[in-house]
């Protein structure tokens, strides 16, 4: 009797906070309004929903003080979460994009993809695993429990409201896991506001997380300002990505924590210009062709 209990008092919080998860995702603001009110007077909710998604208000505010309470001003219309949620992922979400992006759309993908990591992992206790490992194969010992824990994690928000925005952009990432992304491209975006992300080592573990066992293709294209920081996370990947870079890119190269040498592969490329502007991807001619960087060399 006591064990059916716990599954109905379970399943009445799930389905309470559905309802309050469709309410905040709605972007009605009368409606958003109504269940900030009604979610003071539960305690036990208001947890539940801070930790859905107080992380993502805080961070896409800059602001660590801000509470539930400022939702309204960050989610009650699509603007901060429409190119997350419906220009990142596509190709079936074997692939990652920021194409046109402007620094603060940039930021926020990296803010909210970040945000939902940082729910329930925390990349650097696995940079700091990493550091005290004395070969490579180590590093999947801490590496591969947190992806499932992420996995699970991302699962049961899915659960929660599959069919508002936060589920949609939780899917995409969870499938970006199970089936693998093979590419992340920016392309025409600027990018120095996003490296100044308090979750951008978040990001970059999920870009971890979702390579393919092989490696994930990252190509740069027009960067307008500087060059994406994938922090200490590139050089403790199960299988560290190519870089495609411009022939022109001054390109930098974060710490790394591990304390024997790792490689990266970098090809370096010219590109050429049809006469409507359009990039001609079969004319690019790599520059110095295929170089691999060791971290020991920069360090």
């Amino acid at each position: 009797m006591a064990f059916c209990l716990k599954i109905i008092t379970i399943q009445w919080k799930k389905n309470n906070c559905n309802r309050f998860s469709k309410a905040l995702e709605s972007f009605d603001l009368d409606r958003i309004n109504e269940a900030l009110q009604q979610a003071e007077k539960s305690p036990e909710l208001k947890q539940r929903l801070g930790k859905r998604y107080l992380k993502l208000i805080q961070n896409l505010l800059n602001n660590e003080d801000a509470t539930l309470a400022d939702f309204p001003s960050v989610f009650g219309t699509e603007d901060r979460i429409e190119k997350t949620r419906d220009d990142v992922f596509v190709d079936d979400d074997k692939k990652m994009e920021f194409v046109y992006f402007s620094h603060d759309e940039s930021k926020d993908a990296v803010d909210i993809i970040g945000s939902i990591v940082a729910n329930h992992i925390n990349p650097q206790e696995y940079i700091d695993f990493c550091a005290t490992t004395s070969e490579l194969n180590e590093v999947g010992k801490s590496l591969f429990p947190m992806i499932e824990a992420l996995k699970n994690g991302i699962h049961e928000e899915v659960d929660v409201h599959p069919s508002g925005w936060y589920g949609e952009i939780c899917i995409h990432m969870m499938k970006g896991i199970l089936y693998n992304i093979g590419e992340f491209v920016i392309s025409k975006s600027w990018i120095k506001k996003a490296n100044m992300s308090k979750v951008l080592k978040e990001f970059n573990f999920f870009l971890a997380a979702a390579a393919t066992e092989d490696y994930m293709f990252i190509e740069f294209r027009n960067i307008m300002d500087k060059a994406f920081d994938f922090t200490e996370i590139l050089w403790i990947s199960p299988n560290t990505p190519l870089l495609f870079y411009p022939a022109d890119h001054d390109e930098t190269w974060p710490k790394c924590v591990l304390p024997y040498n790792r490689m990266v592969r970098m090809i370096k490329f010219k590109e050429f210009y049809e006469p409507d502007g359009s990039i001609n991807v079969g004319n690019m001619i790599a520059r110095d062709g295929l170089q691999e960087i060791n971290s020991e060399d920069l360090n």
